[in-house]
């Protein structure tokens, strides 16, 4: 479920979404994440969905991938790419941004990724894939922390 209640003790539930347990809570700055998709409407919708976001997210987007160098070393904690877009692909952006930025995560969107793909973007440094549409915020989320915490780690 999306949401779940929380109960305390004396207190009446309160409904948060189930994904809120994996993700930061209360975050010490403000986490930047750079969006590139040559679409608009996906702009739009993520920056719709980070509404909910448990902490303080600004989105930076970008819809021409060539200019990713320009703004990935920016105070940006994460990129999430689109797979297919003109100019630069997904795998080709990853291998880029390992290239320049080692430790920035990055997980990559689509609609069409096979397991071939997925298998050959892990290999160039991804984090992982995620399918758009969007319809499991709990697991879209849960990665979006998986990959800000393991960002920390290293």
């Amino acid at each position: 479920p999306l949401y779940s209640y929380v109960y305390n003790e004396g207190a009446l539930g309160l409904m948060l979404p189930s994904w809120y347990d994996c993700c930061i809570g209360k975050q010490q700055k403000t986490t930047r994440i750079l969006v590139v998709d040559d679409e608009d409407i996906i702009h739009v919708s993520l920056d719709m969905m980070f509404e909910d976001w448990p902490g303080d997210v600004e989105l930076v987007h970008l819809s021409d991938a060539r200019k990713i160098l320009e703004f990935a070393g920016d105070g940006i904690d994460l990129v999430l790419t689109d797979l297919t877009m003109p100019k630069l692909n997904g795998i080709e952006i990853v291998r880029l941004l390992k290239t320049a930025y080692p430790k920035l995560p990055v997980l990559i969107m689509t609609g069409y990724g096979s397991l071939d793909e997925r298998e050959r973007l892990m290999e160039a440094g991804a984090m992982g894939l995620l399918s758009k549409p969007f319809t499991d915020l709990e697991s879209f989320f849960c990665h979006i922390e998986s990959a800000l915490k393991s960002a920390t780690v290293v």
